[in-house]
């Protein structure tokens, strides 16, 4: 199994390379490992580690795969929290005026659902999506935040009919 380590970037390979290979030479070869490694290749190539964490010193430390994972920038730190907050309430609200105002119950009722999810969604385009030019993000933006309302939609229309 050790040719799949190929399949990672060079920097990965020079950085884990050998750790890996060490764990994999203790494994018996299976199709669960293959696909492991394989989707591991995979987000090693579309999500590359750009620049590695520091201590206080601007020594790199060690990092934990949830850490890697979830490594958020100050800005995100500080803008995610009340973005998140914030767009619940909203959806919140204008799923209330829908529902109690409008007398749009189906709607008001999907969106009282779907706001933090949407609200997650929300927050988590903002890092995953800035590298891409603006136009592209909220393209993508709006097509996830519909794609997400219309499952919602469709879960609300089957808990009514039954």
């Amino acid at each position: 199994m050790n040719w799949m380590l190929h399949l990672y970037p060079r920097r990965w390979r020079e950085r884990y390379g050998q750790e890996v290979a060490a764990l994999l030479a203790g494994q018996r070869a299976s199709f669960r490992l293959l696909v492991d490694l394989l989707a591991g290749a995979v987000d090693a190539r579309l999500n590359p580690q750009l620049t590695p964490a520091t201590t206080t010193q601007g020594e790199p430390r060690q990092m934990t795969t949830i850490q890697r994972l979830c490594a958020a920038s100050r800005r995100d730190e500080k803008y995610n929290g009340p973005l998140m907050i914030g767009s619940s309430l909203v959806f919140v609200t204008i799923a209330l005026v829908l529902h109690l105002g409008f007398d749009q119950i189906l709607v008001g009722q999907t969106l009282l659902f779907s706001a933090f999810p949407l609200s997650l969604i929300l927050a988590g385009e903002n890092r995953y999506l800035e590298r891409w030019p603006r136009p592209v993000r909220w393209i993508v933006l709006g097509a996830t935040l519909a794609a997400m309302f219309g499952f919602f939609l469709a879960i609300t229309l089957i808990a009514v009919r039954f």
